[in-house]
This record gives structure tokens, C-alpha cells and sequence, in this order.
């Protein structure tokens, strides 16, 4: 019977934590603009909720989160983005540190692969 409790009291927190953290991340967004300090302390909230919960940021805001510095990376303003030579790869630089993530397009590249295989196979 503690077993339930302490599950159902975990996912509640888990549930908590998420709501919180997708929050913060917008008010860190719309801040950004006019004052960058207060988004980087919506940011080291994120984080700091995220350690404390043991809850995994969602893909799409720990793409925009600088590992090395911990800053909000807003492409064009203090991060640039780009994609390689080959198309395979998303490639975001923080303008701050310096620091660069590289995100593989997997599904993309084998989707043109099976296009391109179709073409020459017909």
C-alpha cells in the first residue's frame, strides 16, 4: 500500500515539474527581450527544478539552453544556427561562450535516402 502512495506522489510531482518548467520557459522567452538577466534566472530555475525532481527537459528547450554557460540561446541574437554542408546536421553556436550543439537530422537523411534509392531502383 506505500508503494501506490509514494508512485502516485512521484507522478504528481513529476506532472508539477513539467507544467512548471514548459511555463518558465515561455515567461523566459517573452523576458528575453526586454531584459535578458531576468530570462537567465527563469533559466537557472529550469535547471534547478529539472535536478531537484529528476525530470528530463523536454528536447525542444534543452535545444535552447547553452550547456557550458547556462543562457537562453535565441537564434540571431546570441546564438547562431545553421545547418551543415551535408544537410545532416543542425549546428546551434552560443555567441556568449562559444559552445555549439550539433543535432542529427536522422529521420530526415534516411527519408531522402529511401527517395533517392526509389529514384535510381525505377
Amino acid at each position: 500500500m506505500g508503494n501506490t502512495y509514494k508512485t502516485s506522489r512521484k507522478k504528481k510531482i513529476v506532472k508539477f515539474a513539467k507544467k512548471h518548467i514548459e511555463e518558465l520557459f515561455n515567461k523566459a522567452i517573452e523576458e528575453y527581450q526586454v531584459n535578458p538577466y531576468i530570462a537567465s534566472k527563469y533559466i537557472d530555475l529550469i535547471l534547478e527544478i529539472s535536478k531537484r525532481t529528476n525530470v528530463r527537459l523536454p528536447k525542444k528547450i534543452k535545444m535552447f539552453i547553452c550547456k557550458k554557460c547556462g543562457n537562453l540561446l535565441v537564434p540571431g541574437k546570441n546564438a547562431t544556427v545553421r545547418i551543415d554542408s551535408r544537410g545532416h546536421k543542425l549546428i546551434i553556436r552560443c555567441k556568449v561562450c562559444g559552445n555549439i550543439k550539433r543535432y542529427p537530422f536522422v529521420k530526415e537523411v534516411k527519408e531522402r535516402r529511401r527517395k533517392n534509392h526509389n529514384i535510381v531502383k525505377t
